[in-house]
């Protein structure tokens, strides 16, 4: 069974987070990693989509917490998966933001196998988690949609081979 969160931290983890202070963190993954930790409901969102069908045997892999980081990680920065694996071995703020702090990045196939079991409408219920958290804080007030459509007049070239 896959876990909710990794409770119990690793030597590695410990090296990695007594070095935090030697890296800069991104402020915007920041401010996001202290959404998702205010609303543990987005766990157990994802949680019904990544234990549907998995077998209770083998190696335990990504806890919950770290595909649903990883996949936003993977929306907000990534163009493949391929690059989100290697962006979160190389990079210590992506690493920490998905909260694989010392331990090993999975293959990219596993990362997409993972985040890919994500499923259209827990991405519904974590919108609808975070338009409520918004209207809590009274950042927004839930009713209007704001869409930015702006058109950028270019020459278009036909290829020349």
């Amino acid at each position: 069974m896959r876990q909710i969160v990794n409770v119990q931290m690793t030597l590695d983890d410990h090296r990695f987070l007594s070095t935090a202070d030697l890296f800069s963190v991104d402020t915007e993954l920041e401010k996001i990693s202290r959404v998702l930790d205010e609303c543990p409901e987005m766990l157990s969102a994802a949680a019904s989509d990544l234990h549907r069908g998995l077998k209770h045997a083998g190696a335990e892999g990504m806890a919950v917490e770290q595909v649903l980081r990883s996949a936003i990680l993977y929306q907000l920065r990534c163009d493949s998966y391929r690059e989100l694996a290697l962006r979160l071995g190389a990079d210590d703020s992506f690493r920490a933001f998905s909260r694989f702090y010392g331990r090993t990045i999975p293959h990219f196939s596993c990362l997409e196998r993972a985040i890919k079991r994500l499923g259209p409408e827990t991405f519904s219920r974590l919108n609808a988690v975070l338009v409520a958290l918004a209207v809590k804080k009274k950042v927004e007030d839930g009713c209007r949609v704001r869409v930015d459509t702006t058109v950028a007049e270019t020459n278009i070239h036909h290829p020349s081979e």
